[in-house]
């Protein structure tokens, strides 16, 4: 679907319309993995790889079209909480399906991340 699709379609442009939050998810998946399938079909066809490189620009690309549709909605954005869903739902289960080793390596360096994190607190607290 193009921007003014998905606008026109949960009414985006007419203040105090509810927006389903779910609807627009399956949608917004249904278009990423269209797209995945797309690029690995026309890769294949050229002999080409589906690279984790490409996988991060169809992300991008959904970014680019997530912000662009938040910018169209009257009342205001869309609540980041999608794009978190959309992130979850999505992106990181298609990334450990299609990339097992690279999201391990993101996973582990967000284990990292986040242990280095606690221990920067837990000595802070410890000063107090």
């Amino acid at each position: 679907m193009t921007t003014k699709q998905y606008v026109k379609k949960f009414k985006l442009q007419e203040p105090g319309t509810h927006l389903s939050y779910d609807a627009f998810l399956k949608d917004f998946i249904e278009e990423f993995d269209n797209r995945i399938k797309v690029t690995i079909e026309t890769r294949a066809k050229a002999d080409l790889e589906f690279t984790f490189d490409i996988f991060k620009g169809l992300v991008k690309e959904m970014q680019t079209k997530f912000c662009s549709i938040s910018n169209k909605k009257i009342g205001g954005p869309l609540p980041e909480t999608i794009w978190n869903a959309f992130y979850a739902q999505a992106v990181i289960t298609r990334r450990a399906h299609y990339f097992p080793k690279e999201h391990e390596e993101i996973n582990l360096r967000r284990q990292a991340f986040f242990a280095a994190k606690a221990a920067e607190e837990n000595a802070k607290a410890a000063q107090k």
